[in-house]
C-alpha cells in the first residue's frame, strides 16, 4: 500500500467520470475510423458519428451517474460486510478473554450505575418542574425579621400583600399548625394532616380535582358552608377508591366536613396533607406577629421573579412603617417553590453526582489501563493485519467495536444497577429526600446514560487506536514476545492514569473521612433527653370544656402510669424532635402582672424581650423524658390552676434572659402564646434540649403547667417511658384511649427511631459517598497492581540481567517498589491540593469538624499510601524471584 491510495479511493468518483468519458470517446473513434475507412472525411465521419451517438453530453451524464450508484452500492455492501465480519470477530475474541471482558465490564458497570443512579435522582428533585402547570412560576414569600432571617407568615401581612402587589395573578396563605389529628371518616377515627387553606390556594397551584370540585366562595367565608377536598391516598384508604364519596362527611375539631372533591396524587401540596379545609371558616387571626402561616403565589404573565421581589419589598418596607412595632417583618423575599423544596437536598446531591462522576472517571481510566495491557499484547496481530492489506481506518473501526461492545454491555449492566439502587431510594422516608416519589427512569435519564456509553465508547476505542497507530508494523513483527508486553510507548500513559485515579481517590476517600467523622461526632451529641424506650403518643380530642378538657388528660395520665412495664409518663404540647413546640416573644417584667396589653409588649425596650419556644406540659414530662432538673423544682401539686402561673426554663433560656443572675423568682410574660394575660414565675431550670435535631442548638424554652395554662385547641401528647418492650405498653395504651374516647384515633412513634430519622439525610450522604471512595480505592488499588505488573514484564529481561551481575532480590523488590511509591506520592499530592480545593463544598454537610481536618487528611494519606505498598509488592515479589538463566534463554 502506497500513500497515494487513500488519495485514489478519495477521487473513486472522479475516477468514474474518466472511465465514463473515456468509453463514450472510444466509441466514438472507432466509428469515426469505420467510416473514414469508407471513404469519408475526418470531419464529415465525426459529424455522421455524432448524430449517429445522439446528444453526448446527456448520455455522458446518465452515465456517470449510473456508474456512482453502482459504485455506492457496491461501498456501502463492502462497509456493511466489514462491519459484520468486525462485530464477529470482536465478540469471539472478547469470548477468548473472559477475565479481561468481566473486568472492563464490571468496571464500567459501577461507574455507569452509579453516575446514572445519582443524575436520576437530581433530574427528579432539582431539575424536573413540580407536577404542576407552569410550575416555575408558582413562588413562595416570607418575612424578613430586623435580624434578616426568614419567618412564616402573619394573617394581615397576608392579606395586605394580596391587595397591595401587583406582580401576582393568584396568592394563598395555608396553616400547618395543626399538624396530624384525630378525623372522624364513616370507618372509624383516623390521624389524618389537616391544612386550612385560602380562597386561591387551587388557583396558584392549578390543580385540578379529579373527582368533584374545589372550594366554592359560600364555603370560603366565616360561618359558611363546612367543605373538604381529600387527597388521593386519603380517598384509596380511608374509601376504597369509591366513586360515591362526594357527599360523605367528615369530622374535624368538632366540626362536619362534607367531602366535595378529590385531588390527584401528583398534586399534593403541602407533602403529607390528607383534608383541605377554607381557613376562612375559621375566626381570623388579627396579630400581625402571629406568623404561623405559610404563602404561596402565582407569577402573573409576563412578570419575572426579581420584578416580584422588588415589588414585595416596596409593599413590606411600607406596611414596617405603617404599622411599626405592630409587625415584626421588616421586608420580604420572594422564593421559587421548588427551590424551596429541595431545599438542603441540592448541595448533598449536587455532591453525591460529582462523587459519582469521579468514580465513573476512575472506572474509567482503570478499564483504559486493561485495554492498553491487551492491545500490547495483541500488537503482532494486529500488525499482522496492516501487512495484509488491513487500512489504518479498518483497524480503528475494529477497536471503535470492540470498546462499543464493552461499553453496550456494561450500559446495560449499569441501568439495571442503577433501577435497583433507585427502588432503594424511592423507599426511603421523605426526611432522606424530598420529591422521593418522581424518582425513576425517564427518558431524560436513559438519554443521559446513552450520552455517557457513547463518550466512554469513542474514549476507549479512540486512545487504544492512537496508541496503536504509533507502533510500526515491521517492529512489533520482529519483536519478541517479551518486548510486545511493553512495546505500546514507554506506560507513561497508563502511569499517568494511574495518577489520575489516585488523585480523584484521595479526593472521594478524605469527604468520605470527613462526613464519616462528622456523622459520630453527630451521634455523640447528647440530645439531652432520654431515648431509649420512649414512645411519643398522640390521642388528643378536640374538647372546647376546659373543665372536661382537665378531667380527659388526668384520667388519661393516671390510667397510663400504672399500666404494666410503664417507668413513667408525662405529656407536652411539644416533644423533641417529635413535635415541634410554638414559638414566640417573651417579655421580661419586674413585678407579678395579671393583666398586660399586647401593645405594652410591642412599646418595651428591646432588652426586656426575647424569643423562645412555649411547651405545656405536666408534673411528670421532664422525668418521662429523662430531662434533668438543674435547679430550683418541678410542677407540684402547689401549682393550683387559681394559684399563680408556674413556669420551668431551660438552661439557654435562663441564660439568655438573666445572664449571671439566678432565674427562681423572676417574672416573665408570656401571655402572646395562649392568651392569659398574667405572668409568670420561674421555679425551676432544666436542661437544654435539642429539639429540631442534633445538629441544631437547643433553643430556649418556656415549660408552663396544664392545668394552669392549656388552650382547650392544643392537644397534648404521652410521653412514656417504659422498663421493657415498648410494643405492649402502646397496645395498652390505645386500649385506655379507646375506653375513654373512642372517637379518638392514636399514633404511636419511638423517640429512637425519630432520632434515627433526624440524621437519617446525612446517613443517605455519608453511605454513598463512603460507597464511592470504597470502590475508587479497589479500582485505584488495581490500578497500582497492573501498572508495575506491566512494568515487571516490561523490565524482565533488565530485572534478569541485573540478578546476573550480582544485584541481591532485596534490591530488586526495592526498585520496583520505588516505582510504586513514586506514582503514590504524585497521586496523593495532587490529590491533596485537589481535597483543599473541593472540601470547601462540605461545609454546610459537616457537623463538629473543619474542612480541613488533619485527621480525617492523615488518615487517608497513610492509608492509601499503605495499600497502594501493597499493590506494588505483589508483583516486586515476582520480580524478585526472576530466574537469570531462564529469563535470558527466553530473550
Amino acid at each position: 500500500m502506497t500513500k497515494h491510495d487513500g488519495v485514489r479511493r478519495f477521487f473513486r468518483i472522479s475516477r468514474a467520470d474518466r472511465d465514463v468519458h473515456e468509453e463514450i470517446a472510444f466509441h466514438l473513434e472507432s466509428r469515426v475510423r469505420d467510416l473514414v475507412g469508407k471513404g469519408m472525411t475526418s470531419a464529415e465521419a465525426w459529424a455522421l458519428a455524432k448524430r449517429e451517438f445522439g446528444d453526448v453530453d446527456q448520455a455522458e451524464s446518465e452515465l456517470v451517474e449510473r456508474a456512482r450508484h453502482r459504485e455506492a452500492r457496491r461501498g456501502t455492501r463492502e462497509r456493511f460486510a466489514n462491519l459484520v465480519q468486525d462485530l464477529r470477530y470482536t465478540a469471539r475474541s472478547l469470548r477468548g478473554s473472559p477475565a479481561f471482558t468481566a473486568a472492563v465490564i464490571l468496571t464500567l458497570t459501577i461507574g455507569i450505575g452509579a453516575t446514572t443512579a445519582i443524575f436520576s435522582i437530581v433530574d427528579a428533585v432539582v431539575l424536573q418542574p413540580l407536577p404542576f402547570p407552569q410550575s416555575e412560576r408558582i413562588v413562595r414569600l416570607y418575612q424578613i425579621t430586623n435580624k434578616g432571617a426568614r419567618n412564616s407568615v402573619s394573617q394581615p401581612n397576608f392579606f395586605d400583600w394580596e391587595a397591595r402587589t401587583r406582580s401576582f395573578s393568584s396568592m394563598a396563605l395555608f396553616s400547618t399548625w395543626n399538624g396530624t389529628s384525630t378525623v372522624q371518616t364513616p370507618v372509624g377515627p383516623v390521624m389524618a394532616q389537616v391544612t386550612p387553606v385560602t380562597r386561591d390556594f387551587f388557583k396558584v397551584l392549578q390543580a385540578r380535582p379529579e373527582l368533584g370540585r374545589v372550594f366554592v366562595p359560600d364555603e370560603q367565608r366565616f360561618g359558611g358552608v363546612h367543605a373538604a377536598v381529600i387527597s388521593d391516598a386519603f380517598w384509596h384508604e380511608q374509601f376504597g377508591a369509591n366513586a360515591n364519596v362526594l357527599g360523605q362527611r367528615l369530622v374535624w375539631n368538632n366540626e362536619s366536613y362534607q367531602i366535595v372533591g378529590v385531588i390527584p396524587s401528583r398534586a399534593t401540596y403541602p407533602a403529607g396533607t390528607s383534608i383541605w379545609t377554607p381557613l376562612e371558616l375559621l375566626e381570623p387571626n388579627r396579630s400581625r406577629v402571629s406568623h404561623g402561616y405559610t404563602v404561596i403565589a402565582r407569577l402573573a404573565s409576563g412578570v419575572a421573579m426579581s420584578q416580584a421581589q422588588r415589588d414585595v419589598s416596596a409593599v413590606s418596607r411600607a406596611m414596617k412603617i405603617e404599622f411599626g412595632n405592630q409587625t415584626w417583618m421588616s421586608d420580604a423575599v420572594v422564593v421559587g417553590l421548588r427551590d424551596q423544596m429541595v431545599g438542603d437536598a441540592r448541595p448533598k446531591l449536587m455532591l453525591l453526582l460529582g462523587a459519582s462522576a469521579f468514580l465513573l472517571l476512575i472506572g474509567l481510566a482503570n478499564a483504559l489501563n486493561l485495554v492498553m495491557a491487551r492491545l500490547a499484547i495483541r500488537e503482532p496481530e494486529l500488525a499482522l493485519r496492516v501487512a495484509l492489506g488491513a487500512t489504518p481506518r479498518r483497524l480503528v473501526q475494529q477497536l471503535l467495536i470492540e470498546s462499543a461492545l464493552l461499553v453496550g454491555s456494561a450500559s446495560v449492566a449499569g441501568l439495571w444497577f442503577a433501577a435497583l439502587t433507585l427502588r432503594l431510594v424511592v423507599a426511603a422516608p421523605a426526611s432522606v429526600l424530598p420529591r422521593a416519589d418522581e424518582v425513576g427512569m425517564s427518558w431524560s435519564v436513559l438519554g443521559f446514560a446513552v450520552g455517557i456509553a457513547i463518550v466512554l465508547a469513542l474514549a476507549l476505542g479512540l486512545i487504544a487506536a492512537w496508541r496503536s497507530a504509533r507502533r510500526d508494523a515491521r517492529d512489533a513483527l520482529s519483536a519478541s514476545p517479551r518486548a510486545m508486553a511493553g512495546s505500546v510507548g514507554s506506560g507513561s500513559l497508563r502511569r499517568g492514569m494511574v495518577v489520575g485515579q489516585l488523585a480523584l481517590t484521595v479526593v472521594l476517600l478524605i469527604g468520605a473521612a470527613l462526613l464519616g467523622r462528622s456523622f459520630l461526632r453527630l451521634l455523640d451529641v447528647n440530645p439531652g433527653f432520654t431515648t431509649e424506650r420512649v414512645a411519643v403518643i398522640e390521642a388528643s380530642p378536640t374538647i372546647e370544656d376546659r373543665v372536661q378538657q382537665l378531667e380527659y388528660y388526668n384520667t388519661l395520665i393516671d390510667r397510663v402510669k400504672v399500666l404494666p412495664g410503664v417507668a413513667a409518663a408525662g405529656a407536652g404540647t411539644g416533644v423533641p424532635i417529635a413535635i415541634s413546640p410554638p414559638d414566640g416573644g417573651y417579655l421580661k417584667v419586674d413585678a407579678p402582672v395579671d393583666s398586660m396589653t399586647f401593645d405594652s409588649y410591642l412599646n418595651a425596650p428591646a432588652s426586656q424581650k426575647g424569643h423562645a419556644n412555649y411547651v405545656v406540659t405536666d408534673g411528670d414530662y421532664f422525668a418521662a423524658l429523662g430531662i434533668p432538673l438543674l435547679k430550683g423544682r418541678l410542677f407540684d401539686s402547689e401549682d393550683r390552676p387559681a394559684a399563680r402561673p408556674a413556669a420551668v426554663v431551660s438552661a439557654s433560656f435562663a441564660s439568655q434572659a438573666w445572664p449571671n443572675e439566678n432565674p427562681i423568682g423572676k417574672d416573665v410574660e408570656f401571655g402572646n402564646m395562649d392568651g392569659d394575660p398574667r405572668s409568670f414565675v420561674v421555679v425551676g431550670v432544666v436542661g437544654d434540649v435539642h429539639d429540631d435535631g442534633l445538629a441544631s442548638p437547643p433553643y430556649p424554652t418556656l415549660y408552663s403547667y396544664y392545668p394552669q395554662r392549656l388552650r382547650s385547641n392544643w392537644p397534648l401528647s404521652l410521653v412514656v417511658r417504659t422498663s421493657g418492650d415498648p410494643t405492649a405498653v402502646i397496645s395498652g395504651v390505645r386500649r385506655v384511649v379507646r375506653e375513654l374516647r373512642p372517637d379518638v384515633a392514636v399514633r404511636a412513634r419511638m423517640i429512637d427511631r425519630l432520632v434515627t430519622a433526624s440524621v437519617a439525610d446525612r446517613r443517605f450522604v455519608l453511605f454513598a459517598i463512603f460507597g464511592f471512595a470504597g470502590t475508587a480505592l479497589v479500582l485505584a488499588t488495581l490500578g497500582v497492581y497492573s501498572v508495575i505488573s506491566y512494568l515487571v514484564t516490561q523490565r524482565t529481561r533488565e530485572i534478569g540481567v541485573r540478578v546476573a551481575l550480582g544485584a541481591q532480590r532485596s534490591d530488586v523488590l526495592r526498585l520496583i517498589l520505588g516505582e510504586g511509591v513514586r506514582l503514590a506520592i504524585i497521586g496523593i499530592a495532587i490529590g491533596l491540593v485537589g481535597s483543599l480545593l473541593l472540601t470547601r463544598l462540605l461545609r454546610g454537610l459537616v457537623f463538629g469538624v473543619g474542612t480541613t481536618d488533619p485527621v480525617a487528611f492523615g488518615v487517608v494519606v497513610l492509608g492509601l499510601a499503605i495499600v497502594s505498598l501493597l499493590a506494588a509488592y505483589v508483583p516486586g515479589r515476582k520480580a524478585a524471584r526472576v530466574d537469570p538463566m531462564e529469563v535470558l534463554r527466553s530473550t
